[in-house]
């Protein structure tokens, strides 16, 4: 009876383990990985202490839509599957060990490979498709030596889902061309990845099926949350899919922000290096001096209404530090232009890694862009550098506590720093026109006018100060970057200084009388000079160091965003000369009829509209 018992409970347990090692048998392997967190380390004391904190306040304000947005009436035809897992983005990465890759380590050696050395840069496109075919190449180049795995990393937001279809519809040339050229000797496969406030991976074996690829683009899921954590899902990604010796990882990302997990970069930056993973970027350019810039937002889904509406979206800073003073003085400084390199965090990340930033913007044809010509879902920027003119000019890309320590000890670069800081709006209502019925209604709408220049002058004195402290240093400038910035910066605000002490000095001078040429006059009219008409000595130095300083940004660097806006800077007159004139002194308004006259067809106005997406973030 014991056997027979223990016979059973054998049996038993046999038929368990056999039931459930069918139920392991699955045709269909589910397209997504498990949660996997990124646990980078670093040193206590290389912990980043930035000299300036809001250097990482990068992260996307939130849209302000110029127009009312109406709620959707439908659903968006560009959404897809729901069921497709996603993984969570970390918010933050815990932090034990720097690492710091010596220039003998052997994955320098391998990320050498793609773009021919490390921190190779940026290269400027006009179409996606432009840089498509260039990455085609160097996929080829890599694919020479070693099998290759790609990481077509998608942003999943709205904005780009034209980008994303463009990929797709060039999918087939890509694999046509990989396998017809000759130098592909190795296997290239493919995997499709999304991001946006999470990460997607949709095929997560590596592929070089056409069908398979296409079909995993058309299954990313759009992300409206606004949230792009684009570093983090790289980590992800280098976990994941690291190099080895016999495959090499590269990530290609596609995206139109900067990314708001950018206090991830450096640590990003070093897991990329030690698991030889290459980053290249598909991504707009920066714009000179601005973080922020307006953008076209026409809805990529003809469903919905298709005017442009224009929004704010951060596509920058170019560099870690701001080196362009924020001055609102000219109508220039309301414009955004080409600072003729990507948005610093992505083109950093690049950089490390032996990868390329393909600054890309479909009105790069045209040197000078109206507003109304800016492409639809691109930024407006109205004037473009070419490459071979910017690419002495690039960025500090090495290790940020070093770019700490160089600016916390050199005087130039830290005043620079500073000064740049400092908001400067010195565009208020400034009074050109004065009329002179009688002497006293004179006097007092020039003693009204100076209101203005007492105000504005100890804002622009602050700045001037700060700069003109470390002038004497400025002949030891080595870095053509620091160089061009430090001279724009004090010839422009020299140039609005100069203005503002001779808008006051001629109102107060005016004040004594101002000599007519006819007794009629009754008016008096400021224009501006390109000569100073009050003798003034310290007025005149000004007024010439603010021409040295932009005279030489345009003699030492041409065709740059420095001399172009030095140029301008240069076109605008400094002084101020009285004009006369007569004016019919006013009459006694009797009052008088005069109603509106409304249109009489209303109902022309009241044509039907597409509903507008219901867009907070894009």
């Amino acid at each position: 009876m014991e056997y027979s018992h223990n016979s059973l409970i054998l049996s038993l347990v046999l038929h368990i383990v056999a039931l459930l090692s069918m139920s392991l048998l699955v045709t269909d392997v589910p397209q997504y990985v498990k949660q996997i967190p990124i646990i980078l380390t670093q040193h206590e004391e290389e912990i980043i202490e930035p000299i300036l904190p809001q250097i990482y306040n990068f992260s996307e304000t939130e849209t302000n839509i110029s127009e009312e947005i109406a709620e959707a009436t439908r659903e968006s035809s560009l959404q897809t599957q729901p069921e497709l897992m996603t993984i969570d983005v970390p918010q933050s990465i815990l932090q034990e060990e720097l690492y710091e890759p010596s220039q003998d380590f052997t994955n320098i050696d391998l990320l050498s490979g793609v773009a021919n050395a490390i921190g190779n840069g940026i290269s400027s496109e006009q179409s996606v498709g432009g840089a498509i075919d260039r990455l085609t190449a160097e996929i080829i180049n890599v694919a020479s030596d070693e099998n290759v795995n790609v990481l077509w990393l998608l942003d999943a937001s709205i904005s780009v889902s034209s980008q994303r279809e463009e990929i797709k519809n060039r999918f087939e040339k890509i694999l046509y061309e990989l396998n017809l050229s000759e130098n592909t000797t190795k296997d290239v496969n493919h995997v499709i990845v999304s991001f946006g406030e999470g990460l997607q991976i949709i095929n997560k074996e590596p592929t070089n099926d056409l069908d398979t690829l296409i079909k995993s683009i058309t299954n990313i899921k759009l992300d409206e949350s606004g949230v792009e954590n684009v570093y983090s899902a790289v980590g992800q990604l280098c976990k994941i899919y690291p190099s080895k010796r016999d495959n090499r990882t590269m990530i290609i990302i596609f995206t139109d922000e900067v990314g708001d997990d950018i206090q991830n970069l450096e640590l990003v930056a070093n897991l990329c290096r030690r698991n030889a993973v290459s980053i290249y970027a598909v991504a707009p350019p920066a714009p000179f001096g601005k973080s922020v810039v307006e953008f076209k937002y026409v809805d990529p889904d003809p469903k919905f209404n298709q005017e442009p509406r224009w929004v704010q979206i951060q596509q920058g800073p170019d560099g870690l530090f701001p080196t362009v003073l924020n001055l609102q003085s000219l109508p220039i400084d309301n414009e955004a232009i080409d600072s003729g390199f990507g948005s610093f965090g992505l083109s950093k990340l690049c950089a490390d890694t032996g990868g390329i930033y393909f600054s890309v913007h479909p009105n790069r044809s045209n040197n000078k862009v109206k507003r109304s010509d800016i492409a639809p879902l691109a930024s407006n920027i109205s004037v473009f550098f070419k490459d071979e003119n910017m690419r002495m000019y690039r960025p500090d890309y090495s290790n940020i506590s070093h770019q700490n320590k160089e600016i916390s000890t050199n005087k130039i670069y830290s005043a620079l720093v500073r000064a740049c800081q400092i908001p400067l709006n010195i565009t208020g209502d400034q009074t050109m026109k004065f009329s002179a019925f009688t002497e006293g209604e004179f006097a007092e709408q020039l003693s009204m006018a100076q209101r203005f220049a007492a105000l504005i002058e100890p804002q622009i004195n602050n700045v001037w100060s700060i700069l003109q402290d470390v002038e004497k240093y400025s002949d030891s400038i080595k870095d053509k970057r620091w160089d061009a910035s430090y001279h724009l910066a004090m010839g422009r605000i020299c140039a609005a200084k100069c203005r503002a002490e001779a808008y006051n000095l001629t109102l107060a001078t005016a004040k004594s009388g101002i000599k007519k040429d006819n007794d009629k006059i009754n008016t008096w009219t400021l224009e501006y000079s390109d000569e100073l008409t009050i003798k003034n000595s310290q007025l005149e130095k000004t007024f010439d160091s603010a021409k040295q300083h932009l005279e030489y940004v345009v003699s030492n660097f041409p065709n740059t965003p420095w001399s172009y806006i030095a140029s301008i800077e240069l076109n605008t007159p400094m002084g101020y000369k009285w004009v006369g004139s007569y004016t019919e002194p006013p009459k006694l308004n009797m009052g008088g009829g005069g109603g509106n006259n409304m249109p009489k067809d209303d109902q022309k106005r009241m044509l039907e509209k597409k509903p507008s997406r219901k867009v907070d973030k894009i």
